[in-house]
């Protein structure tokens, strides 16, 4: 007989090197580092939000590898459409579960902690950043072209 145990914010604070990891059905999820073409649309995505979060002084455009708490629950058949070189394509996935979420880019209108070494908590973002930056890195773990 197997227990399994659901991980909780708390494992996040003991990822080894200060890594990053986020909570998906109850697991632990360790992320490996974001390559270039990723990374880049994520930055471009950040400087918006950033320019945005200064302009209209509504929150803060925040940058890759900060960790949210949420709570979001699953969300199945969510699908992204985009215009390429051949035309539009469509991508559908279906989105875990999740109690904590460290995304390429995001947007924070929520109130800073009292402790800035913890995690954020609040009005994070909305799921078009999430969309955006987590196509982007499944479109290039797929091999396909980007135009």
């Amino acid at each position: 007989m197997s227990l399994k145990t659901t991980a909780k914010i708390a494992d996040l604070y003991r990822v080894p090197d200060n890594g990053k990891a986020e909570l998906v059905n109850g697991e632990l999820v360790i992320m490996a580092a974001t390559v270039f073409l990723p990374g880049f649309a994520g930055g471009e995505i950040y400087s918006s939000l950033r320019d945005y979060g200064f302009k209209t002084r509504r929150g803060y455009g925040l940058p890759d590898n900060l960790g949210y708490i949420v709570s979001l629950p699953v969300r199945p058949n969510v699908s992204v459409w985009w215009e390429s070189a051949n035309g539009w394509q469509q991508f559908t996935t279906n989105l875990p579960k999740r109690e904590s979420f460290s995304p390429d880019a995001a947007f924070f209108a929520g109130t800073l902690p009292e402790n800035l070494g913890k995690f954020l908590e609040g009005r994070q973002f909305g799921y078009k950043e999430i969309l955006i930056s987590r196509l982007f890195s499944t479109l290039i773990n797929n091999n396909y072209n980007i135009y």
